[in-house]
């Protein structure tokens, strides 16, 4: 059964849902620090310079090797002793609030790695 509290609250008591702009704050600043645009001299419009890229598996190989040999690229298919390569966990639990993106910005030679992995506390 789902009930209504006794005590309404009180009607000067700051809500989290009244006011966006710290949201809207928050999402304008994060998409300010992972995103490049320049103005297309041609056109005068804004388009974007960067790349990004959702990251959700990392290929294992030789990163562990025990003979200190260097992993073989991902591109290869096969880690170190010419097997395969499984998928290592990119998140502690699975949810859909995980979040691995790689953001590449080539005109300011600058790579950008944003990770989220939720985990719960209680």
């Amino acid at each position: 059964m789902i009930s209504a509290p006794a005590c309404p609250p009180h009607p000067t008591a700051p809500s989290l849902q009244d006011d966006a702009r710290p949201y809207l704050h928050a999402c304008r600043d994060l998409y300010k620090d992972l995103v490049a645009v320049a103005k297309d001299p041609a056109t005068g419009r804004v388009v974007v310079q960067s790349h990004a890229y959702s990251v959700t598996a990392l290929l294992g190989g030789g990163a562990g090797a025990s003979d200190g040999s260097a992993a073989a690229p991902a591109s290869a298919g096969a880690g170190a002793g010419g097997h395969k390569a499984e998928p290592l966990p990119l998140f502690p639990t699975g949810s859909p609030h995980n979040v691995c993106w790689v953001v590449v910005s080539p005109n300011k030679y600058q790579c950008t790695l944003y990770y989220n992995a939720w985990v719960p506390f209680w």
